[in-house]
């Protein structure tokens, strides 16, 4: 089953929430401006203009797509006091209330840490995630900010890349076809008969090692939530697994359903905890 063919399926809402987000100076509010086809957020090369959170509603394939411009996010230690700090938590209430968020990085500037915990963020949240590339006009060649890119951001190798210029328009559209792509897998459930042959072939290719000499294992495992999708596995010594097996199941499951821009999350529960004490390790 290709993930790019999962369409709009009635368990999506009608209506659709994309949060710009970034550090300063980005072209968050370009970006917003060009989507919404209006002058709504003021544009300035002055950081930390836009102070409040910008919205905009938009039609696209018959579903309403709102559209949230936020003020930039710097590290907490440059932080002014008062209303910028009151700015960064409206960001992360805008993180909180979003569907989908489009993460901007300049392409004129080196990408920093704080891109990166931005990134955690808004995964942490369970929300899909774009990369977008700003300011693409502005350099000769891309291709050496993709390999960047593909470097820093090693832990999102399911996030879409979109190169963008608010400046000539180029791709800034697409951004509407991906976000209602990726609302679509956040909301796919898989067959519980599907997550168990990939649980098993997992155990066979890689049997699970465990720490202190023991031998986790993974009995079964159940979806139990979506947006994000949520998966359960049960099995005997599993707070004992090392975080290598983990990632390699993870890494089975995308690789038939990739869950394209969309973190899942996991939970290890053991047979005998009568208390229904689970070990929750969310990668």
């Amino acid at each position: 089953v290709s993930q790019e063919k999962v369409a709009w399926s009635p368990k999506t809402s009608e209506s659709l929430k994309i949060a710009l987000i970034g550090r300063p100076n980005v072209g968050k509010s370009s970006l917003f401006n060009t989507l919404g086809q209006k002058q709504q957020a003021l544009v300035s090369s002055r950081q930390g203009t836009t102070r409040d959170v910008n919205r905009v509603e938009i039609r696209f394939h018959g579903r309403t797509l709102e559209i949230l411009d936020t003020a930039g996010l710097r590290k907490p230690g440059k932080r002014e006091v008062g209303i910028e700090k009151f700015s960064a938590l409206r960001t992360l209430a805008a993180i909180e209330e979003s569907d989908i968020c489009a993460l901007l990085v300049d392409a004129t500037e080196p990408h920093s840490k704080l891109d990166q915990a931005l990134a955690g963020q808004i995964i942490e949240a369970g929300k899909g995630i774009i990369v977008v590339l700003t300011k693409a006009d502005l350099v000769d060649d891309t291709d050496h900010i993709l390999d960047e890119l593909e470097r820093d951001f090693n832990f999102l190798p399911y996030a879409p890349v979109l190169i963008t210029s608010s400046e000539t328009g180029q791709n800034v559209t697409k951004l509407f076809e991906l976000a209602t792509e990726i609302d679509a897998t956040r909301h796919l459930e898989l067959k519980t008969s599907e997550l168990n042959k990939i649980l098993s072939e997992a155990v066979i290719e890689h049997p699970p090692a465990g720490l202190k000499n023991t031998r986790p294992k993974p009995k079964y495992i159940v979806q139990t939530d979506t947006c994000p999708p949520w998966f359960v596995v049960h099995g005997r010594d599993l707070g004992l697994l090392h975080w290598s097996w983990k990632r390699f199941l993870e890494r089975k499951i995308r690789e038939k359903y990739p869950f394209i821009g969309t973190p899942i999350m996991f939970s290890y529960r053991n047979n005998q905890d009568k208390t229904k004490n689970t070990a929750n390790l969310n990668d």
